[in-house]
């Protein structure tokens, strides 16, 4: 996978959650 989508599969896990997801810096993780 590339950062991106992991990026993305970890902020809809993050929604699944409930919680969410704060936008960060681009490059920062």
């Amino acid at each position: 996978c590339t950062p991106a989508e992991e990026l993305v599969n970890n902020i809809e896990k993050l929604k699944e959650a409930g919680i969410k997801p704060q936008p960060r810096p681009k490059g920062k993780y």
